[in-house]
């Protein structure tokens, strides 16, 4: 971690915001997690990750991603890395992009910008739990309420229980 203050209070800022998204299996029923209180640790990762280099391409290519510890005395023993670790620990899934299927992130992106564009963006709030609830309220509107046309006019809810009773 840096010592500059501005660098903590960039941090933070973006731990309040932070909302993780997880598209399903089924890129149908968006979910909204609010990780806020692990997103302090995730953010803090990521950045001692870039900083110090801890991954490259061929890591992210791999779906197991192992730092090596400095030498001791008889070898190098594999330890798994502390961002993968904190998302272990608080049951986030981290699963990467495929290499040359760029429409994944595309999906999540988008997702990430409507659920913006209808909450932060339109309201304010006085404290999280607004927030919060509103979010929750908009997700429950968005999944079991909106047709969508890529569904073919289907809700995503109902396009779920269609696949499931096929």
């Amino acid at each position: 971690m840096s010592d500059d203050p501005l660098d903590e209070i960039e941090q933070r800022a973006m731990a309040e915001r932070i909302l993780l998204n997880i598209l399903r299996a089924t890129l149908a029923f968006p979910e909204a997690m609010d990780r806020s209180g692990v997103a302090t640790m995730i953010s803090a990762a990521a950045t001692e990750r870039q900083r110090h280099g801890d991954y490259g391409a061929a890591d992210l290519l791999r779906h197991w991603r192992f730092a090596e510890q400095p030498r001791n005395r008889s070898a190098i023993s594999p330890r798994p890395m502390r961002f993968d670790m904190i998302c272990e620990a608080n049951g986030i899934e981290q699963r990467l992009t495929e290499p040359n299927h760029p429409w994944t992130n595309g999906q999540v992106e988008r997702m990430n910008r409507t659920i913006k564009d209808a909450t932060v963006k339109r309201f304010h709030y006085d404290d999280h739990d607004q927030l919060r609830t509103h979010l929750a309220d908009f997700m429950a509107a968005y999944n079991f309420a909106r047709r969508l046309k890529t569904l073919g006019g289907l809700t995503p809810y109902e396009y779920i229980c269609n696949i499931w009773t096929a």
